[in-house]
């Protein structure tokens, strides 16, 4: 039941977040590699520290620099994928 949890989140992230900036360094003709990855932390990192701000929990930069990390490296792997089967 978690894991179906967690996949609706992963999921719901991406539609709502990732590919509207995605759409967004696309079309400001920006969209490489470092941009996506960049784009990728902050992603990663802002919802999870409004969350603990939110919830009343101390502010834990651990946990927000692995998520951070977590998107940073999903937009690389997105990024790769992006290059091989995207309009050149």
């Amino acid at each position: 039941m978690v894991g179906i949890i967690a996949l609706a989140i992963s999921a719901a992230h991406i539609v709502i977040l990732g590919i509207p900036v995605f759409a967004l360094l696309y079309r400001m003709k920006i969209a490489n590699s470092n941009s996506m990855i960049i784009a990728g932390f902050v992603l990663g990192f802002i919802p999870i520290t409004i969350y603990f701000a939110l919830a009343g929990n101390p502010f834990n930069i651990f946990a927000s620099l692995v998520f951070g990390l977590l998107g940073a490296y999903t937009a690389w792997v997105f990024s790769i994928i992006w290059k091989k089967l995207g309009p050149n």
